[in-house]
C-alpha cells in the first residue's frame, strides 16, 4: 500500500481536497519556540500556480525538496513560534497591566471611603463594573452575619439583588 492509498484509507476527506485542489503532497513543518512544540504548518504542494509565481518544475513531476528548503521551512516554523511567542507575551504583558490598573483603582476608591458602610459599597460597585454581574458581600460583626452591600451590573435588575440583600 503506497503513501497515496493509506491517506485515501485513513483521511479519504483531506484526499478528496487534495485532489480536488490539484494537490500532490502536504509538508508539516513543527512551529517552535524556545524548543517547545506550539504546533505545525501545514503546506500543501503541486496545487495550481494561480499566483504568477515562475515555477521550474515540470508540470506533473513530483517535486523534490532539496536541503535549502527544507531549512527555508524549518526557518519559517521557529519564526512562527517565535511571533506566537511575542504574541502571548504582548497579551500576558496587557492583561498584567489590566489588573494593575483594576488594583491600583480599587485601592484608590477604597482609601477615599469615609466609614465601612461606604466602604463595602464601593467595593460591590467596582466589582459589578469590572468583574462581575452581581457582588454581595456578607460581613460577620459583633450581631452575627451581616449584609451590607449587594449590588447587580444591570440597574434595571438591581430589585433582584436588593432582595438577595434581605433575605438570610
Amino acid at each position: 500500500m503506497d503513501l497515496d492509498d493509506r491517506m485515501r484509507a485513513s483521511q479519504p476527506a483531506v484526499a478528496d481536497a487534495m485532489a480536488e485542489d490539484g494537490l500532490s503532497a502536504l509538508v508539516t513543518v513543527p512551529v517552535s519556540a524556545d524548543s517547545r512544540r506550539l504546533g505545525a504548518l501545514v503546506l500543501g504542494l503541486g496545487g495550481r500556480q494561480d499566483d504568477g509565481l515562475i515555477s521550474l518544475d515540470e508540470p506533473g513531476s513530483p517535486r523534490a525538496t532539496d536541503p535549502a528548503e527544507i531549512d527555508l521551512l524549518w526557518t519559517l516554523g521557529r519564526q512562527a513560534g517565535q511571533a506566537l511567542e511575542r504574541a502571548r507575551l504582548y497579551e500576558e504583558t496587557a492583561r498584567q497591566a489590566e489588573r494593575s490598573a483594576f488594583l491600583l483603582e480599587a485601592a484608590r476608591l477604597l482609601a477615599g471611603a469615609a466609614d465601612l458602610p461606604e466602604t463595602v459599597e464601593r467595593l460591590a460597585a467596582l466589582a459589578v463594573e469590572h468583574l462581575a454581574d452581581l457582588c454581595v458581600i456578607d460581613l460577620v460583626s459583633e450581631h452575627g452575619m451581616v449584609r451590607p452591600a449587594a449590588r447587580h451590573r444591570d440597574p434595571r435588575l438591581q430589585h433582584l439583588a436588593d432582595e438577595v440583600r434581605v433575605r438570610p
